[in-house]
This record gives structure tokens, sequence and C-alpha cells, in this order.
């Protein structure tokens, strides 16, 4: 599974630094190592990983500037319905539930500093 919630966090008087995060730690590190960010291991089908990463990134740059969320995935899904409901369960934490997660623990912040900037992409299922 590929994911990944990214947040570019920072305070607004520094220069804006990415968190990757990706549930395969080496490729989050990879990632952020090569566009100077900070790696964070995290599952983002699971809502308590996703919190974690906030925490993570608050707990490093001191707040969410910016949200960008690009998490999506599909299993080998049938065009006849045939796979396991575990399967879809799994692509809709990932591909809708994540992003919940993620704007529930950065939305309320951004929203007392009046402000909020966030992107969110979904990958087209074949």
């Amino acid at each position: 599974m590929v994911s990944g919630v990214r947040l570019l966090s920072s305070s607004l008087y520094q220069e804006r630094v990415p968190v990757v995060a990706d549930r395969h730690g080496e490729l989050a590190t990879q990632v952020a190592q090569r566009i100077g960010g900070l790696a964070v291991v995290c599952d983002v089908g699971d809502a308590a990983d996703v919190a974690s990463l906030v925490a993570t990134s608050r707990a490093h740059f001191g707040r969410v500037d910016v949200f960008c969320s690009n998490a999506g995935y599909a299993d080998p899904i049938t065009g006849d319905l045939s796979a396991s409901m575990d399967a879809f369960e799994a692509i809709t934490r990932v591909n809708l539930l994540a992003h919940v997660a993620a704007s529930r623990e950065v939305l309320p912040e951004m929203a007392e500093r009046g402000a909020a900037i966030c992107c969110r992409r979904s990958r087209r299922l074949r």
C-alpha cells in the first residue's frame, strides 16, 4: 500500500519544512532527505497514527501552517465487486477517512488563527 499524508509545518516566520509521512519508514526517509524534510512513519489508515503524526509535527515545528494530503491506493479490486469487504474497508480508511482524520487534527488550530491552507489530492482508481 502506498500511503502519505504530508504536512508542511512551521512558524510563519520560518521557512516551511515538510513532514513526509509514509507507513514505510525507508520511503519516507528517502523523500524527506531529498527535500530537506522530516520523515515520520505513519499508517494514514489509522486515525491514532494520524494524530501522532500531527503531534510529532507540532513538537518539532510548533504548529501546522499548511496541510497537504495525497494518500490513496487501490488493492487489486475487481470490477465485479468480488474483493473482500476487508479490502474495501482498508481502501476506504486510506482514500477517505485518512483525510477526515487529518483534517480533524489540523483544521481547528488553523481556524483559530483565521487561516487554513489545505490541499487534498485523490488518485484515480483504474
